[in-house]
């Protein structure tokens, strides 16, 4: 996402550098175009660099309280709340989600396996979110 947007704003420019320097190319349209090109350039770029930094810096932290989703906000979900804890196929990711007493559910940052087909480590860590859960939820 983040080099396509880059790529949109440098072909955005370079149409706005050739219409700059062609004395013939006078049509307002074609200028708007390049220019609105860059912008969303731009905002894919940002809209990027924004989601790398949220899985870069999302964790799940588990508490005798409950758990921690760190996220673009940290939200505490107490584990008398949780319902269930399951792992689930989201596309091309194996997901976690939490399913709470009121029916809500949320899908969490972590653990997450990169295919569809079951990783070791992801089976490992959603069976010690499952008994944290498990060990917990009565307190």
């Amino acid at each position: 996402m983040v080099v396509i947007g880059i790529l949109e704003v440098l072909v955005g420019a370079g149409q706005l550098a050739v219409r700059a320097t062609d004395a013939r190319a006078d049509d307002g349209v074609l200028i708007i175009l390049s220019g609105m090109f860059i912008l969303c350039g731009i905002a894919q770029t940002v809209t990027g660099l924004l989601i790398r930094r949220v899985y870069r810096t999302a964790e799940v932290g588990l508490t005798d309280r409950g758990l921690i989703n760190r996220e673009i906000r940290t939200r505490f979900h107490p584990w008398h709340t949780v319902a269930d804890v399951r792992a689930i196929n989201r596309g091309r990711h194996l997901r976690t989600m939490l399913i709470f007493t009121d029916g809500r559910q949320k899908i969490l940052v972590a653990p997450l396996a990169p295919s569809s087909v079951p990783d070791p480590a992801f089976i490992r860590d959603v069976q010690t979110l499952r008994e944290w859960w498990l060990h917990h939820r009565n307190d």
